[in-house]
């Protein structure tokens, strides 16, 4: 139930702990917080989210690409280019590229609006 008020109030103080919640032995209650910090977009989250990436398999590191493309900032870019580069499953390899693409698209959009 706190990881949806937490994600649902944007609450941003609520990071470390929903990034505590990514390792609890209840899938439900991890997928929930990857959930919730995805919704946050809070940067402090790219760390733990690509950790948790990695201890999964090709599947984990799909469903994450998106959320972490999201989020954005250097060290998603950093993965997404990695994941691009070289992750062994092609599918994996495909969303990495749309994901910064799109991420790679906010950035240049964001650079106008601010350029205005």
């Amino acid at each position: 139930h706190a990881v949806r008020v937490a994600a649902e109030r944007r609450a941003r103080e609520a990071v470390p702990a929903l990034v505590e919640r990514l390792r609890d032995p209840e899938p439900e209650v991890a997928h929930l917080a990857v959930g919730a910090l995805g919704q946050l977009r809070d940067p402090r989250a790219v760390g733990p989210l690509i950790d948790l990436s990695q201890r999964g398999d090709g599947g984990m590191a799909l469903a994450l690409v998106r959320i972490i493309g999201d989020i954005g900032g250097p060290e998603a870019e950093g993965y997404l280019l990695t994941l691009e580069a070289g992750h062994p499953e092609p599918r994996v390899r495909a969303a990495a590229r749309d994901a910064l693409a799109e991420l790679r698209a906010r950035e240049a959009e964001a650079g106008r609006v601010a350029g205005k």
